[in-house]
């Protein structure tokens, strides 16, 4: 196939961090997770194999423009900013995080956030402390948090 960095083979940057169950490194160093699954139907709906570039970040657009890499995959959400730089294919899955309270709690927006103890993986954070919007939904939690973070991801099948 032309075009690729390697004949036969689809060469995707993966972020090198590990965001489970999106995704991860396993200790044979392959990518496992819900989007690497997705980049292998992919791929092999092309006749291609992947291979996995792993990279930070901020590395996903040199190593595209340097042609390191043929697409970029996991990691990269869709933004009006990035939609500037990058040609971004239809959204294979849509990611929403969601704050969870006790029924109870006193908790009823964001600003009720502040000084709360917050459960939630690190990753997730990361996610969190740039997201634009949060959903408030009334539920039963641990005594000693008073909110959990989740991650809500709704997917469609492009292949």
């Amino acid at each position: 196939m032309n075009g690729l960095v390697r004949d036969g083979v689809l060469t995707l940057c993966c972020g090198d961090m590990d965001a489970r169950p999106l995704f991860w490194t396993t200790p044979e160093r392959a990518r496992d997770g819900l989007e690497p699954g997705l980049a292998r139907l992919a791929a092999e709906h092309a006749g291609l194999e992947v291979a996995w570039e792993f990279r930070r970040w901020d590395r996903f657009r040199p190593a595209l423009e340097a042609g390191e890499v043929d697409a970029i995959w996991c990691g990269s959400a869709i933004t009006d900013e990035r939609r500037e730089i990058f040609d971004y294919s239809r959204p294979y899955a849509a990611f929403d995080e969601a704050v969870l309270v006790r029924a109870d709690s006193p908790i009823t927006s964001l600003e009720g956030l502040r000084g709360a103890r917050v459960g939630a993986s690190h990753w997730l954070l990361n996610v969190i402390s740039s997201s634009k919007s949060a959903t408030m939904c009334a539920t039963g939690g641990s005594s000693k948090t008073s909110v959990v973070v989740v991650m809500v991801v709704l997917l469609w099948f492009c292949i």
